[in-house]
């Protein structure tokens, strides 16, 4: 790796852009403090002109949302024959999509909330003429391709139900209902093979929305959970067999809420985790005494098979 050019792939045109900019400028902050050569690089429809102009040997990916964590990306840069960290292909494309990784988590008989997926109109007409979801209310509406929550909202009863139609349709028109865990939320980082210390999120409000994800407080929006031993080693294996199933590399987080019952539930897995400095891969990282540049340096080593 020594002497290589890294080029971070920042921006794009989701509606996770500020977003992916603030993870790109502190991956990039990040490289250039541990003597790495790097150049920032905007995704823009240019970006093969760019990669190639500034004569780039490996791309970091630092995109959220569409175009960047839905193996588009990816799948451009094999082209290119250029390596790039994070998932593959068709990991990235699976992740992306939450009803493919529902399909993923139901083969591999991983618990996940029992859902269904409506075209946005379609969920308008099954309430408008009174028709039942397979489960009950409370039910969170999400587009079935975006990330940090965005579009998503919880219905807890038919008079939502035009107030979440209208917030799906900003971003798709195929929508995943899926029933509301009304429980604890967690959240376990992967790097490699190793599951970081289990996050507990500290909800404010029903969602661990956008908002929340990325404001920043004084007041701290995770913390190291305080399970036993045993739950937490459940907790990591489960997460560690949906990065596994899903066909993951480097890193990855996948979000877990438990029922009153105590039964945890997969909501979703990010292929590509946020990297400010309010998220919360670096925060998981961080109890694991896994300092930031450290992250950094692992997630760019597993791009070219270093350990």
């Amino acid at each position: 790796m020594e002497g290589k050019h890294i080029g971070v792939l920042m921006g794009g045109r989701s509606a996770e852009r500020d977003i992916s900019l603030k993870s790109g400028k502190a991956i990039a902050d990040s490289l250039m403090r541990q003597g790495y050569r790097v150049t920032c690089i905007d995704a823009s429809p240019n970006v093969g002109e760019e990669l190639q102009c500034n004569h780039i040997d490996v791309a970091f990916l630092a995109l959220h949302g569409p175009g960047g964590e839905d193996g588009a990306i990816q799948g451009f840069l094999e082209v290119l024959d250029l390596p790039y960290t994070g998932s593959g292909i068709a990991a990235s494309a699976v992740g992306m999509n939450k009803v493919l990784t529902k399909l993923i988590l139901k083969a591999s008989s991983l618990p996940t909330p029992p859902s269904v997926l409506l075209t946005a109109s379609a969920l308008s007409s099954m309430m408008r003429n009174k028709i039942s979801l397979p489960f009950s209310f409370p039910a969170v509406v999400k587009p079935v391709a975006q990330g940090s929550s965005i579009g998503v909202s919880v219905m807890h009863g038919a008079g939502d139900v035009q107030v979440a139609y209208e917030t799906a349709m900003q971003f798709g028109h195929q929508v995943l209902v899926e029933q509301f865990i009304d429980g604890a939320e967690f959240t376990v980082g992967i790097i490699g093979e190793t599951p970081l210390p289990v996050l507990e999120i500290l909800l404010a409000k029903t969602l661990f929305d956008f908002d929340t994800k990325y404001e920043v407080s004084a007041t701290p929006h995770a913390v190291r959970a305080t399970l036993s031993p045993t739950r937490t080693h459940e907790m990591q294996q489960l997460a560690l067999q949906v990065h596994q199933d899903i066909g993951c590399r480097g890193v990855s987080r996948v979000d877990i809420r438990v029922d009153d019952a105590g039964n945890p539930f997969v909501l979703e897995i990010n292929t590509i985790p946020g990297m400010t400095n309010e998220s919360l891969l670096p925060l998981a990282a961080r109890e694991a005494d896994i300092q930031y540049d450290c992250l950094v340096k692992k997630m760019l080593s597993a791009t070219v098979g270093e350990q």
